[in-house]
């Protein structure tokens, strides 16, 4: 069966890479949002309000899920966000990571990708790779 987009528009064929086109920013956009919103929400935990909470000792613990210097986040938010967008939480820890990794060590990076001038799955392959640099190092990077 042939798909209605073929018959809608005088040009079918240039009307499909239009689709196509448009469903692409789309994606990517909603790519952007969640992404930042990743960065947000590890600001929203920082390991720091875990000092002013009745923790029970054993339970929560500080993470460091981008590189060296990044603000540690408190555990137990990776499990909650990554439920929220349908994912695992290692893909979870990994997500967030990357974002905090971004927003925290790689500033030009980070307000390139909040322009929309770099799409997420590049911006994470960069924050992979610099999380093991040190902050120098991450400098001159970014």
């Amino acid at each position: 069966m042939a798909s209605p987009l073929l018959h809608q528009h005088p040009d079918p064929v240039r009307s499909l890479l239009d689709t196509a086109r448009s469903s692409r920013r789309v994606a990517e956009d909603a790519d952007r949002r969640t992404f930042i919103a990743a960065a947000d929400w590890a600001e929203a935990h920082p390991a720091s309000d875990m000092d002013d909470a009745a923790c029970v000792p054993g339970t929560e613990r500080e993470l460091a899920i981008a590189g060296q210097g990044a603000p540690l986040v408190a555990e137990f938010c990776i499990d909650e966000f990554a439920a929220a967008i349908g994912i695992s939480t290692d893909a979870g820890y990994d997500y967030i990571g990357d974002a905090w990794e971004l927003r925290s060590r790689l500033p030009k990076c980070w307000a390139r990708v909040v322009a929309g001038e770099v799409v997420v799955w590049r911006a994470r392959r960069i924050a992979q790779a610099t999380r093991l640099l040190s902050p120098k190092a991450v400098a001159l990077a970014d």
